[in-house]
């Protein structure tokens, strides 16, 4: 990896101490601001990747400061890490295009996925669009490209408070194949391409769906997936994989509609609905 430098904005030394030797060792180079307006002066200089801000109670009087940041740089990642963010604010947030949020002593594979898709982000220059941002409701629009998935999935998993830990895991993972699938069948990975997602929280159930420019795809018709005529015969479903030159995967989709209450295709097969209930 590129050697590429993170600025820490700690109110503490907390997460240099446990990071830092890790994040190291992955070829970042760190440096620390602990006062906004050094933090300022750092991301003025325009040589850094991401930013990682550590707040001990995130409240509204840090919008004006995460505003002061995107006037500077309007497209470099801020990862928020807090132990405890209101729903509400934690929206406002996502309005203002933070990267993800993160606990403040989050674990080391986590926090550098999250890193690494931040990242591979800011260095394609594009950015995701932002068209509804409300607790019930939200709508954005991303390439079709995978290195966006951690961050739709990050914003997801802090609105789940509905759901335990496993479950919302669960959730999230159901999320996330079908996501892939419509921008790897129905899109081709082609970034030029859009996906549109929604996600809906009523007082029974949420609703997510994923939308895509693809041609669109038959669910039913995979060879290559445990779903069909193939549901029941996961080996048979690896084999074919192999002999195609395809990565280890099929088990995902299958999965998918086991976890969901609810999954349905339009007949075009570029625009799915999941529904979980609660």
């Amino acid at each position: 990896m590129q050697s590429c430098r993170l600025l820490v904005i700690e109110d503490d030394s907390s997460l240099e101490g446990s990071f830092k030797k890790n994040l190291l060792e992955r070829n970042y180079q760190i440096v620390s601001a602990s006062s906004k307006e050094e933090a300022l002066k750092h991301i003025s200089l325009s040589l850094y990747s991401t930013v990682l801000w550590q707040i001990s109670n995130l409240d509204g009087n840090e919008v004006s400061f995460l505003k002061e940041i995107k006037t500077i740089d309007e497209h470099i990642p801020v990862i928020i890490l807090c132990d405890s963010i209101d729903r509400k604010l934690l929206v406002h947030f996502i309005s203002m295009k933070t990267f993800a949020f993160m606990p403040k002593n989050p674990d080391h594979t986590e926090l550098t996925e999250i890193i690494k898709a931040g990242l591979e982000t800011f260095a394609d220059g594009e950015e995701i669009k932002i068209t509804s941002a409300k607790v019930d409701f939200m709508e954005i629009v991303i390439p079709a490209r995978t290195n966006y998935i951690p961050r739709i999935s990050n914003y997801l998993g802090h609105l789940f408070v509905m759901f335990s830990h496993r479950d919302m895991q669960r959730l999230l993972y159901a999320f996330r194949e079908l996501l892939q699938n419509a921008m790897e069948h129905g899109s081709s990975y082609c970034p030029a391409k859009k996906v549109t997602i929604r996600y809906l929280q009523t007082q029974k159930f949420l609703l997510f769906s994923i939308e895509d420019e693809g041609s669109g795809f038959n669910i039913s018709c995979l060879p290559h997936a445990a779903i069909g005529e193939r549901k029941n015969s996961a080996m048979e479903v690896m084999q074919y994989r192999k002999q195609i030159g395809m990565r280890p995967g099929g088990l995902g989709i299958a999965s998918a509609f086991s976890i969901a209450d609810e999954i349905l295709y339009n007949e075009k097969g570029n625009s799915v609905v999941m529904i979980k209930y609660f």
